[in-house]
This record gives structure tokens, sequence and C-alpha cells, in this order.
């Protein structure tokens, strides 16, 4: 399943960037043991590995014209984790719940797989918990 996803999202890549969308595919993966990988839309981007914890989004990696994305639901929903990322992360342009990744030999990895540790360490539950009374909500509505 990995290499599948993996292979569906890379293709049309360059070789730097693609080579740095599976190291972070595999330390998303790695660093953060509570979420799955699947392939598929995310936003406006037709391709995109989306990771979720409990069938809630809680990462997604896309590809732009100019490199990558990633986007956090953790730096969404949380104030440390975006400054945990503005502090640590180099070779980014940081949003609210994302950054891009424009030069793949600028981005530091270690920098990376350490934000990512930290927002496995995030109570992500609340989130969760959200989307699940919003998802009841709708269904509710919809009978």
């Amino acid at each position: 399943m990995l290499e599948f996803c993996q292979g569906q999202f890379h293709q049309g890549q360059g070789g730097a960037t693609a080579g740095l969308a599976r190291a972070i595919s595999a330390a998303v993966l790695e660093e953060d043991a509570s979420v799955t990988m699947t392939a598929g839309a995310f936003m406006n981007a037709k391709s995109a590995l989306r990771y979720h914890q409990q069938g809630v989004l809680k990462y997604a990696l896309t590809s732009t014209v100019r490199g990558l994305s990633f986007h956090s639901m953790v730096m969404s929903s949380c104030e440390d984790a975006i400054r945990f990322a503005r502090a640590r992360l180099t070779g980014v342009r940081i949003r609210k719940g994302c950054f891009t990744v424009n030069a793949p030999e600028a981005f530091d990895m270690p920098g990376f797989r350490d934000f990512i540790r930290f927002n496995a360490q995030q109570d992500f539950q609340p989130v969760i918990d959200r989307y699940a009374r919003r998802t009841n909500r709708q269904m509710s509505t919809a009978q």
C-alpha cells in the first residue's frame, strides 16, 4: 500500500522533489505511529499523501508548482506547534497550518523529524472529537 500511494503521488515530480517527498513520507510514518497513509486529493491538489489518525486528517503532503506543501492539522489547532515549526524548521515558508518547501536541498530533515515527534505528542483527540460531532450533525440533518 505504501509503495502504491507513494508511486501515485510521485508521478510527474522531479528527482530532488520526489526524493524529498519520499523522505518526508517515511519520516511521518516513522515518527508518528498513530497515523495511516492514503493517497488522493487534498484541497486543490489532485494528488496528495494524506495521513489520518482515527479517520481524521492529521497531515497532508501535496505537490505544488514550485515544490512541496506539508499541511498539519496540529499546526492549525495548536499554537505551540506553529512556534516549534518557526523555531526548528529551515528551508520552508511557514503559514498557519502548513509550510512550503521550494528548495529541497535547503530542507532540514532532522528538524522535520523533531517537528513530527512534537506534533505526535500533542493531544489531537479534541480535533478528532470535533470532526466526529460535525459528522454526526451532518448525518442527523440529512435524515
